[in-house]
């Protein structure tokens, strides 16, 4: 009886000095590396007035945008976080011939969507970050928090609307 006794004792001692030592361990993990994908693909738009730009963004646009961000993240076993980002924007096939007026404000549609699109990109990255960070605890709602961040940025800007993503 009494073996039995220190036998327990010697395993509760031998589980804490586990414990422990994982414990020191998970503090002296290197920080986890994010491997990132991005694929940005373009398509055509050679509207040659202000309406036929517009109605050619609506028409080759996805889903109805002048453009979209992706993003997925995938974990492995050993919390290996990737991050894949699509993004699909419009490319004017001949801008030098556009209207003076018309250029001017086509450059600066193009640059507002693809800070506005950027932002998409940024929010998934930050996702990624938070994941690597907490070591894959949470990852789900990581996401959810990361996705809702998504459609908040677009529900306050009007899909970029207000930050000059109009054409």
């Amino acid at each position: 009886m009494q073996f039995r006794v220190v036998g327990f004792a010697f395993l509760g001692l031998a589980a804490g000095l586990i414990l422990w030592l994982a414990w020191q361990f998970a503090l002296v993990v290197p920080k986890q590396e994010i491997a990132t994908r991005l694929q940005v693909s373009h398509y055509d738009v050679d509207g040659r007035t202000l309406q036929e730009i517009r109605d050619q963004l609506r028409a080759r646009g996805p889903a109805g945008f002048a453009a979209r961000t992706d993003w997925q993240i995938t974990t492995g076993l050993t919390c290996r976080v990737t991050l894949e980002t699509q993004i699909r924007l419009p490319r004017h096939t001949d801008v030098a011939s556009l209207a003076r007026a018309l250029k001017g404000r086509w450059l600066s549609f193009e640059r507002s969507l693809r800070l506005h699109e950027h932002t998409h990109q940024f929010h998934g990255l930050s996702a990624a970050r938070d994941i690597a960070k907490h070591r894959c605890f949470g990852t789900g709602r990581i996401i959810a928090d990361w996705a809702q961040q998504d459609r908040l940025l677009d529900e306050s800007t009007g899909h970029g609307w207000s930050e000059g993503v109009r054409f």
